[in-house]
């Protein structure tokens, strides 16, 4: 399927030239209810999920569109930054799940949280990873879990790298991108002249980008 991750103009130079891009820490998500979306009312499930949460899963995020206005509002510095689109594996991909109300837990015991089963049915350690407050909806967020291995290190830094199964097919400026097509081309000799690289603008008659058409 064809997905998108958001990212400045100059990390999606760095990351296309070197064929990888950064892996989000499970700890540094930008919604803390993103991995607790759980009834914390006992303290002892404030705690046991504190103590769970410290393990270091990894996972680099993509949505489903590039064309919402929301997300280039959002995370994309006002149209600024860049999109990059993947073909990635379906069986890669773990898709979010949006509820509107917290679960309740079953235990407070750490080191049976992640095992445990909620009533309906589902793994509290797969709500953790996947679950998020509907609010955050538009996104139609997926993640591409990761391992820490440390092949992939620079900087303390850890990426994920393209392949096969994870591959850039198009690369979309923002409409207000510093950036022109030519010159993003010649920022990334290596890439692979298969690989699309076109220019958002607002649409005409519709509240969504599209490509522009006469961008160079």
């Amino acid at each position: 399927m064809r997905l998108y991750h958001f990212l400045k103009a100059c990390h999606a130079v760095d990351n296309v030239e070197k064929k990888r891009v950064k892996i989000s820490l499970w700890m540094d998500v930008n919604d803390p209810w993103g991995i607790m979306p759980f009834d914390l009312s006992d303290a002892r499930n404030r705690r046991a999920l504190e103590a769970f949460k410290t393990q270091q899963y990894s996972f680099v995020s993509l949505c489903k569109h590039w064309r919402s206005p929301l997300m280039w509002a959002h995370y994309a510095e006002r149209h600024q930054r860049m999109a990059l689109e993947f073909e990635v594996k379906d069986d890669f991909c773990t898709p979010i799940h949006y509820v509107s109300k917290v679960y309740p837990l079953p235990t407070a015991n750490p080191q049976q949280m992640g095992s445990q089963q909620l009533p309906d049915g589902r793994l509290v350690i797969d709500v953790t990873f996947d679950t998020k407050f509907d609010g955050w909806s538009y996104e139609e967020e997926l993640r591409v879990f990761a391992n820490q291995d440390g092949s992939h290190t620079e900087n303390g830094i850890e990426f994920y790298p393209f392949s096969s199964d994870f591959a850039l097919s198009e690369v979309i400026l923002g409409e207000k991108c510093p950036l022109s097509i030519a010159q993003f081309r010649a920022s990334v000799p290596s890439m692979d002249s298969s690989v699309r690289v076109i220019r958002a603008r607002l649409a005409v008659l519709d509240f969504c980008l599209e490509e522009d058409p006469n961008a160079s």
